[in-house]
C-alpha cells in the first residue's frame, strides 16, 4: 500500500493553520483602530456567499489484502457551496448552507495473483488461478454537503482583511462510482488429472483479455467532513466582499461501508472487476486547494 500523497503532510497542515492562528492572535490587538469603521460595517448583518473551489483530492484505500504495492495518486476536481449566515458583530459570524464536494484517485497495480478452490460446472472440484497486471482503478466520490460554519474576521483597513473559516460539513453521498481495467488470466487446476486448463471459453479460463468494470462502491450513506479555510477578503463598493485563500476538508471516519472479509478476489472472471475498496480494511478521503469566492451583506 503506497504511503499518503506528499501533498497532503499533515506537518505541512498543521504548521499552516497554527501560523494562521498565531497571525490572528498577534495582530488581532491591533488591526480594529482607526480607518476600519468602513469595514466593519461592511462585515456585519445578514450575508448570502457563493464559494468555488478547485483542489486536488485523495481517497486512500488502506490495508487491501491480499494485495501490496498499490501505487495511489490524487486527481483535481472542484467543488462549490451557496451560504447564508449572520455576523453576531466584527468579528465573529455564523453560516449554513448547501455545497457538493468531490473527492476521486487513480489506483494502479503492476501485478496481481491469487487463486481458490472452487467446483466448475459439472461439480468437479478445481483450482482456479488468478493473475493480471496493467490493472488500474479510478474511484469517485460525491458529497451533497450541509455547511455548518463559524466565521472570524480581522480587518487590516477599510477593504482589506484577514478572514478563518472553520466548521463541519454534514454530507451525504451521492456520486459513488469505480471503473476497473486489466489484463487478466484465469486459468484451472484440476488435480484429479493433473493438468492446467487455460485459454479456452469452458469455464471461462481465458488469457490475457482486458477486463473492464464501472460499478458502484458502498459507501456510508452520513459522511461527517472537517472543514477549515482561510486568507484574505477584499471590500467591494459597500456590500460586496471577495474573497480568496486556501482550504483543507478531510472526511472523519471510514467512508466504506464494505463488510470485512478474509476472501476478497479483485476478478473472478473477465469484464467482472471488484473495487480495491472492497478488499480494503479502511478508506478515507481530504482534498486541499484554492478557495475563491464572494459574500453580499443585506442591508
Amino acid at each position: 500500500m503506497s504511503k499518503d500523497n506528499p501533498i497532503y503532510d499533515r506537518r505541512l497542515i498543521i504548521n499552516t493553520l497554527l501560523s494562521t492562528i498565531l497571525l490572528f492572535i498577534l495582530t488581532g490587538t491591533k488591526l480594529f483602530a482607526q480607518g476600519t469603521e468602513i469595514f466593519v460595517k461592511k462585515s456585519q448583518g445578514f450575508f448570502i456567499g457563493f464559494n468555488i473551489n478547485p483542489a486536488h483530492t485523495y481517497i486512500n484505500n488502506s490495508g487491501t489484502k491480499p494485495i501490496k504495492d498499490i501505487v495511489t495518486s490524487g486527481k483535481y476536481m472542484v467543488s462549490g457551496s451557496l451560504e447564508a449566515g449572520f455576523f453576531l458583530n466584527r468579528n465573529i459570524g455564523l453560516s449554513a448552507g448547501i455545497g457538493y464536494n468531490s473527492y476521486s484517485s487513480e489506483l494502479s497495480l503492476a501485478e496481481y495473483s491469487d487463486s481458490l478452490t472452487t467446483k466448475d460446472t459439472e461439480q468437479e472440484t478445481y483450482r482456479r488461478i488468478i493473475s493480471g497486471i496493467e490493472i488500474s482503478e479510478t474511484q469517485k466520490i460525491g458529497l451533497l454537503s450541509v455547511p455548518v460554519l463559524v466565521n472570524l474576521n480581522i480587518p487590516f483597513n477599510d477593504n482589506f482583511g484577514l478572514f478563518l473559516q472553520t466548521g463541519i460539513n454534514l454530507s451525504l453521498p451521492v456520486t459513488k462510482k469505480y471503473i476497473s481495467s486489466g489484463k487478466m488470466t484465469y486459468k484451472g487446476y484440476y488435480p484429479a488429472y493433473a493438468v492446467y486448463i487455460y485459454g479456452i471459453d469452458h469455464e471461462d479460463f481465458a488469457t490475457d483479455v482486458v477486463s473492464e468494470e464501472e460499478g458502484t462502491l458502498m459507501v456510508k450513506s452520513f459522511d461527517p467532513e472537517l472543514v477549515i479555510s482561510g486568507g484574505f477578503q477584499f471590500g467591494l463598493e459597500k456590500k460586496i466582499q471577495i474573497i480568496a485563500g486556501f482550504f483543507f476538508n478531510k472526511l472523519l471516519s471510514d467512508v466504506s461501508d464494505y463488510p470485512v472479509t478474509s476472501s476478497y478476489y479483485l476478478s473472478m472472471k473477465k469484464n467482472d472487476m471488484n473495487s480495491l475498496m472492497q478488499g480494503s480494511t479502511k478508506a478515507t478521503a481530504q482534498a486541499i486547494g484554492i478557495k475563491i469566492g464572494f459574500m453580499y451583506f443585506l442591508r
